[in-house]
Order: structure tokens, then C-alpha cells, then sequence
């Protein structure tokens, strides 16, 4: 599965339109039926159906990779913070529920 999206995400790197040159059609000439049949070509999808899923997949799965790692981290603040209050409650009512008293090490 791994080598699959490694095939598509190279793909996706050669295929991508930041490295191709783009073809502009000069201001002064309008556009034509051969530059819209071009236009279309190159608008023509350049992945297969297969293939977007794949990229979807990945993509959704890094996203909720990324989700889980935040509320993972959101929670264990919280948890965190309540055991803090929990501690400093349970040390104030041992202290004020225990007697007072005085040892002496001479009785």
C-alpha cells in the first residue's frame, strides 16, 4: 500500500503544474476554437479515479493524525490541571481533618 501512494505522490510531484511551463495566450490575440481546444486538453483530469482516492485517503488520514495528536494534547492538559485541583483539595482536607496536635518526643 505504502509503495502505491509513493507511486502517486510521485507522480503527483512530476505531473505538478509548478513545474511545467505555463502556456499563455499573448493579451492581444483572442481566444480562438484551437486555444479553448487546447485550453481543454489541458484542463483534460490528469489522475485517475483510483489514484484521487488515494490522494484523498492519504490526506484525510494525515489530517486525522493531526486531530487526534491536538485533542490528545488538549486532554491530557485538562486531566493534568484536575488532578492538580484534586491534589490540592485532598491535601487541604487531610490537613484541616486531622487533629492538631502537639508531639513531644519527652511523654
Amino acid at each position: 500500500r505504502s509503495s502505491a501512494a509513493s507511486d502517486v505522490y510521485k507522480r503527483q510531484v512530476q505531473e505538478s503544474p509548478c513545474k511545467k511551463q505555463k502556456q499563455e495566450v499573448p493579451s492581444d490575440q483572442p481566444l480562438t476554437n484551437k486555444t479553448k481546444k487546447s485550453t481543454k486538453k489541458n484542463q483534460k483530469s490528469r489522475f485517475s479515479l483510483a489514484e484521487v482516492k488515494t490522494i484523498v485517503a492519504n490526506a484525510l488520514e494525515n489530517q486525522e493524525k493531526e486531530l487526534r495528536a491536538e485533542y490528545d494534547k488538549t486532554l491530557r492538559e485538562c486531566l493534568d490541571e484536575q488532578f492538580i485541583t484534586f491534589t490540592r483539595f485532598n491535601l487541604d482536607h487531610v490537613s484541616r481533618s486531622m487533629p492538631q496536635r502537639s508531639f513531644s518526643y519527652t511523654s
